[in-house]
């Protein structure tokens, strides 16, 4: 994992919902869980999502590269598996209002800009 000084892509976490749905390159890093039983799978996501832990390692002037070890040596508190499904249920209900809500601010900024765009007509 790696990104420019100051960047928005470090830590920054995507949940693929499909396998084979998808492309590394060098600057990403792939973690796939071996036993949903113990770890729910978008709990992990939400927990690794732009991770204090890992945005540490930007120190605002260098490029910042994560080696393997940097990556794997984060220490995550892991609650029970029914705490993890709870929590990332709610989370992911709160990210479909957000987006929904960011859909709309879309629409009305659009409408905004047609609208200042005939005032000076």
């Amino acid at each position: 994992m790696s990104d420019l000084p100051n960047g928005k892509a470090l830590a920054k976490c995507y949940y693929i919902e499909e396998d084979n749905k998808y492309s590394l390159n060098q600057r990403i890093c792939k973690i796939h869980i071996k036993n949903d039983k113990i770890i729910n799978p978008k709990y992990l996501f939400y927990l690794l999502n732009r991770n204090p832990y890992y945005l540490k390692f930007d120190d605002g002037v260098n490029q910042t590269n994560l080696k393997k070890d940097d990556i794997l040596n984060i220490n995550l508190n892991i609650p029970s598996k029914d705490v993890q499904d709870k929590n990332a249920h709610i989370l992911t209900l709160i990210d479909k209002i957000i987006n929904k809500e960011l859909s709309k601010l879309d629409s009305l900024n659009s409408l905004k800009k047609g609208l200042m765009q005939n005032m000076f007509v």
